[in-house]
């Protein structure tokens, strides 16, 4: 019984972040413990919440550096053009 109540707790604290059925799912699948499970499935589910990060930040970087391409050539003929006019 008392394993069966640390169970339901390890799934209710992994399930909050992760779900209840990828543990669970996890655990049927590699035929281990639940504790297992749910260690090894929030590990994963962190390196995944960090690779994602680094790639929304390395898209937003690439993003503003070709708008700044974009952008910047243009500001810097009108400058060109707008300057001489004004001499």
């Amino acid at each position: 019984m008392a394993v069966m109540t640390m169970n339901v707790v390890l799934l209710s604290i992994a399930g909050d972040a992760l779900g209840i059925s990828k543990v669970v799912k996890f655990a049927m699948v590699h035929r281990i413990s639940v504790v297992n499970a749910s260690m090894v499935v929030s590990e994963r589910s962190t390196m995944v919440l960090i690779f994602s990060f680094v790639r929304l930040l390395t898209t937003s970087l690439f993003t503003l550096m070709y708008f700044s391409l974009l952008i910047m050539p243009n500001l810097y003929g009108m400058r060109m053009r707008i300057i001489p006019n004004i001499l």
